[in-house]
């Protein structure tokens, strides 16, 4: 399924930056940190962007966080 799919699927409101963090997710085989998603989007998505994205797509069953403890 592509990106714009599954954001009309959601019900989400089709932008650049959902449609760019989405592939961006999609793409990868290992969870991605906000930094590693916004290095792959090559600077076309603020911390901001990312995070509010982000958000909306664990609220809406899109992705789901991993946590983890860094020392």
């Amino acid at each position: 399924m592509k990106a714009s799919e599954i954001l009309a699927h959601k019900n989400l409101n089709f932008t650049k930056s959902r449609k760019l963090i989405l592939e961006v997710l999609m793409r990868s085989d290992v969870a991605l940190s906000e930094k590693d998603i916004r290095n792959e989007a090559n600077g076309h998505c603020d911390r901001a962007t990312v995070y509010r994205t982000l958000k909306t797509f664990t609220d809406n069953g899109i992705v789901h966080q991993v946590n983890s403890e860094t020392k």
